[in-house]
This record gives C-alpha cells, structure tokens and sequence, in this order.
C-alpha cells in the first residue's frame, strides 16, 4: 500500500541518499552543538566516519569536536575519543590540530591558575602523539608563526599566574620560563603577512563558508592579541610587528564576519569557556611519544 499527500494527492517517495555532508557543514553543526549530551551523540558518527572513509576527517573537524569538548568542560573525553577510536585519523592529525590544543592548554592554564612548567610539558607529550613527523615540526612544517604563537600564549598565561602569586613564585621556574618565552619570541623575527583573498568580500559570495575559512587562523592571532595586551607596555615592543603586519587580515576577517552575521564565534566561545574557573587536573591519556620541542 503505498502512502499518498494529502495535499497534492502524489504519492510519498523516498528520498534519495544526499550523501555526507561536507566537513565544513559538519563543523559549523559541530560549532553549534549547545548541549553536551549533543556532543556525545556526534561521538559514534566519528568513529563511524573513521571506519568507513578513510581521510573524510579533515583536521578541522577533530578541532571544532575537540573546542565544543572544552566549552562544555569535557576534554578528557574528547581527548580520549581522538586519540584512541579514530586509528585512520592518525595520519591526517597536522600542524592545525596542533595549533588547537595549543590554544586549548594555555585556556586551561588560565582556568587553573596553573604555574608548572611540567604540567604543560605533560599535555604537550600527547599533542605530539600520533606520528613521528609532528616531532621534528621544523623538517617537515615550512610554516611554524601561528604554532610559535599559540605556543606564546601558553607560555604568557603561566607568567600571568606566576606574576600573580609573587613571591610566592619559585625563582627557577621563573627564570627557565622567561628563557623560553625570550627564545620563542626570536621565531617571530620574520614574521610575514597572514594572507587572504580580498575577492572573499565580494557581492555575492558565501560570506559564512568563506569567513569559516579564515576562523582558526583568526582565532589564534586574535588571542594572542588579546594575551599580549596583558604585557607591560615594555614587553609589548617585542610583538609590535606581528601585530602591525596583522592588521589588514584582522580588519579583513572582522568584515567577512560581519558580513557573513556570526555573532559568537570561536574567539567568543572560547574566552567564555575560559572564564569558567576550574581545577587544572590530569587526564588519562595512552602513552605518548616524549616531544623535545
């Protein structure tokens, strides 16, 4: 018996399979996820995905599942999803996904008033998990500005929470902090211009899919602008030119996001996330390759 509208008096016709949805509209689904049982549903599709096409998860994806983890204070669990249910994923996990959980560990710095050193050498020795080549990042990254920055921001907000305890700060780790903080710093020396495609404003566009583009590289100097606003007016000097040299792609990005009508985005969810004071604690995570970077 077949089922009939009865509006139109035709018959009801199955629809046809559309297919996976792109992984730009999966992120932006995954980006407005607002409840966490909603996240732990999406956890199946991803292992799914995994199994079924190999190289579908695109490093985008694994960041904006792995952000929404943190907003809703659940990291360890993605953390785990990630690392020990995606075995294809391995071998597209990259210098972005990188740059995320750089972003994500110097938030939760900020959270826990964290002032070890050796607990973000802990949390850096499984950002480096899945392949030897993400070992070696300057053999095999010809670009390293947005990892030296997100890794700056870590390194800023143990400072903050080190300046805030006063004396109380132990002098050996202060010093050993601001050796690094000196010696990142001097892999700015020649920054470049962050580029984009001034034709992503025009009349017409898909402002959403193109600004959704330029959002992890966006968020990323945009913390760090932020982070480095919290510097003495002295210290600022040495960011000066990465900051003046990224002020076309800042006015640039705020425009498309304008246009394209996002009101919360990364930036925004994330400082939110970070306003939520928590206990910095460990997660349970496999084994790691050691990481002498």
């Amino acid at each position: 018996m077949n089922l009939v509208d009865k509006n139109t008096g035709k018959p009801y016709l199955p629809e046809k399979f559309k297919g996976v949805p792109s992984a730009t509209k999966f992120n932006y689904f995954l980006d407005n996820l607002i409840l966490f049982d909603e996240l732990k549903h999406v956890k199946p599709s991803l292992v799914g995905l995994d199994k079924i096409n190999k190289g579908w998860l695109k490093p985008s994806t694994i960041n904006s599942y792995l952000y929404k983890s943190f907003e809703f204070g659940h990291l360890d669990g993605g953390l785990k999803t990630v690392y020990t249910t995606l075995p294809n994923f391995r071998n597209s996990f990259n210098l972005k996904n990188i740059e995320a959980l750089l972003l994500i560990r110097s938030l939760q710095i900020k959270q826990g008033g964290v002032t070890s050193l050796d607990w973000l050498y802990k949390k850096l020795k499984h950002v480096f998990k899945y392949n030897r080549a993400n070992l070696k990042l300057k053999e095999n990254y010809e670009n390293l500005e947005l990892y030296n920055i997100a890794y700056l921001q870590c390194l800023f907000q143990l400072k903050f929470n080190l300046d805030a305890a006063g004396t109380e700060a132990d002098a050996k780790t202060v010093a050993l902090l601001k050796k690094k903080i000196d010696r990142v710093t001097g892999e700015l020396k020649d920054f470049e211009t962050v580029k984009f495609n001034a034709d992503d404003l025009k009349e017409g566009e898909d402002y959403l899919k193109n600004y959704l583009k330029y959002e992890h590289n966006y968020t990323v100097l945009t913390l760090f602008k932020q982070v480095v606003g919290q510097l003495s007016a002295e210290e600022q000097k040495a960011y000066k030119d990465v900051l003046d040299k990224s002020a076309a792609y800042f006015k640039f990005v705020d425009e498309l996001k304008s246009k394209a009508g996002v009101k919360t985005g990364l930036v925004e969810r994330l400082n939110a996330a970070a306003e939520k004071k928590v206990e910095a604690k460990e997660e349970e995570a496999p084994k790691a390759e050691e990481s002498k970077e």
